[in-house]
């Protein structure tokens, strides 16, 4: 009997003594946080989706499994509010405590969130929807933040490098620099190339220009102080354009479209955050103007590069957006996904005992996925020199890589007078939004 007990206890022992990781990797771990319905909170939800389920499937040799808690939001103080209830010890204990925090969309939305994690808290804030700088350096003070974009201030700097060394011409470029105040992002990216341009040759001092924001984040017509500011920047005759205003495309539509109405300037180049996304295409032609578009630059924070992925969930840009099932991939779903690779890659290597040490393992995470390379700075941003931010310009019906010059698809085409859509045509009124 006694030789029976121990032959029936010798399994049992073998997997709490000599395998201690299966019983690590048997915890579920609870992942939430305030989260878009639509547009990329829609795609951060399959992307939450997609892990879940792989975790819960024969491949993930690990086993732990995922617990979802999202919850839809309308107002930043929402956000803010929800993040607190998640997070915070004395009032998640009523209802449901996350082991990792996920952000929204949005660098006003993501800032708002992490304000609501009391300071000191350990859990894990993945910031994958917000670039803006003060939400690393005010709101993430004495709390574990994880960014994967690259940070704003990064946004326009490598494709303007690239721009002046393809220009030929031997005297400095004339540049302006338009922002909205009300968007950190916007902030954040306009003190960037300022700062730059402090150390930078072949630029002249910037113009910097502040928009004040009624109506340039929507389709409506600029106000007259905005319009002012446009006027200032052709007055100058300015060589260069750079803008970063809203969360949509209408004030870059609108900007182009004033441009466009003169007839004695035209700009050599125009850099602008949502100047050849899905939207601003749709407006630019709803309006009869689609030609306007063509040249237009944007930095984008990825690029599907053959042969990118990891070694631990395993996707791919094919295979990505194939489990996604969705026509195109945005960099804001492949930032969630090199996200919850990172949480997999801490797990996989670190095996942390609990929850509670997530955070100092994701500190270490380095990592290549269908993304880029993710590592973290000491203060949660993304490594800039591991992951670039690529530079896209609309050449006809296609928007090829430019920049970086290791994986342009395309030469850059410059200046804007040599484009077909801009040639000979600026002499005509265009139609604005009204």
């Amino acid at each position: 009997v006694v030789a029976r007990l121990v032959e029936c206890a010798m399994p049992l022992f073998y997997l709490l003594v000599l395998c201690p990781f299966d019983v690590v990797a048997s915890h579920v771990i609870k992942v939430g946080g305030p989260l878009q319905t639509t547009g990329h909170g829609f795609h951060g939800r399959k992307v939450l989706e997609l892990w879940k389920d792989w975790a819960s499937s024969p491949a993930n040799k690990l086993g732990f499994t995922v617990e979802l808690h999202i919850q839809p939001f309308f107002t930043s103080t929402m956000a803010k509010k929800m993040a607190t209830q998640m997070t915070d010890p004395e009032v998640c204990k009523s209802g449901v405590c996350v082991d990792v925090l996920v952000c929204p969309y949005g660098s006003n939305s993501a800032y708002a969130a992490v304000e609501g994690v009391p300071e000191g808290s350990n859990v894990p804030i993945m910031v994958w929807g917000g670039a803006a700088e003060n939400i690393f350096r005010v709101a993430c003070k004495h709390k574990r933040c994880f960014g994967t974009l690259a940070t704003a201030s990064n946004y326009f700097i490598g494709g303007l490098s690239n721009l002046r060394a393809t220009d030929q011409s031997p005297d400095p470029l004339s540049i302006a620099l338009i922002g909205n105040p009300a968007y950190k992002f916007s902030v954040s990216a306009i003190d960037g190339v300022r700062q730059w341009l402090r150390e930078a040759k072949g630029f002249h001092p910037p113009i910097v220009k502040q928009f004040t924001g009624t109506g340039i984040a929507s389709a409506g017509s600029l106000s007259p102080s905005d319009e002012a500011a446009v006027d200032e920047v052709i007055k100058n005759k300015t060589d260069v354009v750079v803008m970063a205003g809203g969360d949509t495309s209408g004030d870059v539509v609108q900007v182009v479209l004033r441009l466009a109405n003169q007839t004695d300037y035209m700009p050599k180049a125009i850099f602008a955050k949502n100047a050849i996304t899905h939207e601003s295409q749709d407006l630019f032609r709803s309006l009869g103007h689609l030609g306007y578009q063509e040249c237009l630059l944007m930095p984008t924070q990825w690029a599907a590069i053959r042969g990118l992925k990891d070694n631990i969930v395993g996707w791919d840009p094919e295979s990505f957006q194939k489990d996604l099932g969705i026509g195109y991939i945005t960099y804001h779903a492949v930032s969630a996904a090199a996200a919850v690779i990172s949480i997999t890659h801490a797990i996989q290597k670190w095996s942390p005992t609990d929850w509670t040490h997530l955070a100092d393992q994701l500190a270490k995470v380095d990592i290549q996925t269908l993304y880029g390379r993710v590592r973290f700075n000491k203060d949660g941003t993304l490594n800039a020199h591991s992951k670039p931010i690529y530079v896209r310009q609309r050449q006809g019906t296609t928007s090829p890589i430019i920049y970086p010059l290791a994986q342009r698809t395309s030469g850059l085409e410059f200046p804007l007078s040599k484009c077909s859509g801009w040639n000979g045509k600026n002499a005509t009124e265009v139609s604005m939004m009204v």
